[in-house]
């Protein structure tokens, strides 16, 4: 999806209103947060639903989430809702900003990922640059850069092999969602107040095994660090 317009003042706020309704996942508990109506709220995303021509969110009688078109949307507008949430904690002087990269903006991979990895390297410059705009208000910006993650969608793949997965990580096992939510609530917690520009990974050692020749033999064989050079 690519946006093509500018966000009028409705917009930004109808896309603060689609990502509170994201995480809390229901429409009351969002309009608490705004201190508007469940219908108020709902409004301002149907109107950006309208805007961009796509469904944002798909609301059954038991739970709202977003729909593919809302994640991505919600991904490409990502700058414009730091900065939108930054203003809204900067009459406090405190604010935590967390933004979740991968380690593909760290390593290659074959298979097509050159997209998926330039937008989260896009993401580690967008997590420094506003880490330096925002810290005069007390705002911290830190980015956390997961590994392989056990989630719904690998799961379910029929050629998901867990422990082939889990044997080319070095702590031996494939990551869990727990494992980013604590470093994801560690900063942005207190003990995190003076940590900020800073990309997390969170890996299971994978990175550490990014290195020449792996699991083959050096060509030229090791050289002997007894000789004169």
């Amino acid at each position: 999806m690519n946006l093509g317009f500018t966000m009028n003042k409705d917009q930004l706020d109808g896309l603060l209103a689609l990502k509170l309704v994201a995480d809390k996942r229901n429409f009351t508990a969002a309009a608490e947060e705004l201190g508007i109506s469940p219908p108020a709220i709902s409004k301002m995303i149907k109107q950006l639903e309208s805007r961009l021509g796509v469904a944002l969110l798909s609301r059954t009688t038991r739970s709202t989430s977003l729909t593919e078109a809302g994640e991505r949307f919600l991904n490409q507008a990502g700058a414009a809702l730091d900065q939108i949430l930054a203003k809204r904690a900067g009459g406090e002087g405190w604010g935590r900003i967390v933004n979740i990269s991968s380690v593909h903006s760290q390593a290659t991979m074959p298979g097509g990922f050159s997209v998926y990895a330039s937008s989260k390297g896009a993401i580690n410059s967008l997590t420094r640059e506003l880490a330096l705009e925002l810290a005069p208000l007390g705002i911290t910006v830190n980015a956390v850069a997961p590994g392989a993650i056990e989630v719904e969608r690998f799961v379910s793949n029929p050629v998901y092999d867990r422990a082939a997965l889990a044997s080319e990580i070095p702590l031996g096992r494939v990551g869990k969602p727990e494992d980013i939510a604590g470093v994801v609530a560690f900063l942005c917690s207190d003990d995190a107040s003076w940590l900020t520009g800073q990309v997390i990974t969170v890996d299971g050692g994978t990175l550490t095994r990014l290195y020449l020749y792996a699991g083959r033999p050096i060509p030229s064989g090791p050289k002997d660090q007894t000789q004169d050079p």
